[in-house]
């Protein structure tokens, strides 16, 4: 079972062929998330963005396919990963009940929220990179269609938002951070030689900067044009902020926790756009 986060305490692993096999199941389920995120978000993105679903997808699907060397090293790293499924699939009694990380994830969303908000006042006010025009999602969600098919795209809205959260935890604070850690963890550890607690921060906020960078890449969340100075705006994008929250929220409490608040988010991001355009507000 995974240690608690931090601890330096020998971890109890199960005998070989088990560990295999556990590894085995929970590779299987993180990749299955993962597509079935990126198929629940696709009716809507194929409707609002006119790429083709490789083209948006194309880096998530190499993430996803780290997923196993992924799962092997959380562990080894002290990272929670996902203790109710990973429980389930031992056929173990999970530690917690899965409804039980709905308060976390509450909380942590409305901080994500206040964070993409403060994030994006800063960001419209300093003007760090060049606008190419309204964002996809708002072409997207304009008031005629909107008005036509009011229903329709709400229903797809909190379908990509579920679809986005599964895949998108699955990639970033399971892979990404866990080979960040993984690499930072090589330079510092402590005499017990597990990694020091700060190298699960300093990788959160690396893969929250490699989330910040992919949304710049995509054009879907974020109407910038890519140039030199992408690297630097990427620092400040509300993405960036909210990813450092969800890896905080994934580093106490799992991704499950991380991904029901990551639905949240993403729902209300939505539905605010759908009903701002409801009312004439956008």
């Amino acid at each position: 079972m995974t240690q608690p986060l931090g601890s330096s305490a020998p971890i109890d692993t199960p005998a070989p062929a088990g560990r295999l096999l556990d590894w085995a199941k929970e590779s299987a389920a993180f990749i299955g998330l993962a597509v079935a995120g990126i198929a629940l978000e696709l009716p809507l993105i194929k409707s609002i963005s006119g790429n083709g679903p490789l083209h948006l997808h194309r880096g998530t699907l190499i993430l996803v396919c780290l997923v196993p060397a992924a799962v092997w090293f959380v562990p080894k790293l002290g990272l929670p990963g996902s203790p109710w499924l990973s429980a389930r699939l031992r056929n173990e009694v999970p530690g917690r009940r899965l409804h039980s990380f709905l308060k976390p994830a509450m909380l942590y969303a409305l901080v994500s929220i206040a964070a993409e908000r403060a994030a994006a006042i800063v960001e419209h006010t300093l003007r760090f990179v060049p606008i190419s025009g309204p964002s996809k999602l708002s072409r997207g969600f304009s008031p005629p269609a909107v008005r036509q098919m009011p229903g329709q795209l709400a229903f797809g809205a909190l379908s990509a938002s579920a679809g986005t959260a599964i895949y998108e935890e699955v990639a970033y604070r399971l892979v990404v951070l866990t080979f960040c850690a993984l690499a930072i963890s090589q330079l510092w550890r402590d005499p017990a030689g597990r990694p020091q607690r700060g190298v699960l921060w300093c990788a959160n906020i690396l893969q929250a900067y490699a989330f910040g960078l992919v949304h710049l890449d995509r054009g879907f969340a974020a109407p910038y044009q890519w140039n030199v100075l992408a690297p630097i705006v990427a620092l400040a994008l509300p993405q960036t902020w909210v990813g450092i929250v969800l890896g905080a929220l994934y580093l106490r409490h799992g991704l499950e926790a991380s991904m029901m608040s990551h639905v949240i988010l993403d729902a209300a991001l939505f539905l605010s756009v759908i009903v701002g355009s409801l009312l004439g507000l956008r």
